[in-house]
């Protein structure tokens, strides 16, 4: 699959000014929600200092030309009714390319959330079956935090809205969601969420709880 990727890769973009009407979204939306305050102020943004980096598209077999990243720039760019916009275009890609190229790109954004990132890899994981080591290897990211963001799909989705809301941190939130004991699992939730806990906090109040009850079983 390595190979595969490598070889594929070496076909070019094209730039392009292409029209909007003509542009797919992605049939797998990767962002859960789009923030629509966040969403008005990048279309002033760009209104105003125009697209900096340009989106990237998927040109298929039958013409089609399907977002690949910049899925934000163009609902930004739609917001302001332009009628074209600038794209770097690949034709007739593998399914791993794809996969692989949608996630480079999108890894690099700033504003990408850790439930993204683990929608991605668990994509290039699954759906692929590309190693941990092979994922690492192609988005330069190391096996432990591409292992990581594996782990993080398996979390609960009330974890997993924390973490993705940050109200919580990574770690803390792999602690928490090791926990079995579902009312006591949200208990220490609210409590991180609330005091801003960290992984030495949370580590402390699940080791008194199981002190306490292996004391109630003597």
């Amino acid at each position: 699959n390595g190979k595969s990727f490598t070889e594929t890769s070496k076909t070019m973009y094209e730039n392009r000014e292409v029209e909007m009407k003509y542009i797919l979204e992605p049939p797998h939306q990767l962002r859960m929600s789009f923030d629509e305050e966040k969403l008005q102020e990048l279309a002033r943004s760009i209104q105003k200092d125009g697209l900096i980096h340009p989106i990237t598209l998927h040109e298929d077999t039958e013409g089609r030309l399907i977002i690949m990243a910049g899925h934000r720039r163009f609902l930004a760019a739609k917001i302001n009714n332009w009628e074209t916009i600038s794209a770097r275009v690949k034709q007739n890609m593998s399914g791993l390319e794809i996969v692989t190229v949608s996630a480079i790109e999108n890894l690099q954004r700033a504003d990408l959330d850790i439930i993204e990132e683990a929608d991605l890899i668990q994509k290039m994981h699954y759906e692929e079956k590309l190693s941990i080591g092979a994922i690492s290897d192609m988005i330069n990211r190391s096996k432990a935090w591409v292992q990581a963001r594996l782990e993080v799909m398996m979390f609960q989705p009330e974890v997993l809205e924390a973490l993705q809301q940050k109200t919580i941190k990574l770690g803390v939130s792999r602690l928490i969601a090791g926990i079995q004991d579902e009312g006591f699992r949200r208990w220490v939730l609210d409590m991180a969420i609330n005091a801003g806990a960290t992984e030495a906090m949370v580590s402390t109040w699940i080791k008194d709880n199981f002190m306490s009850l292996t004391e109630e079983q003597r």
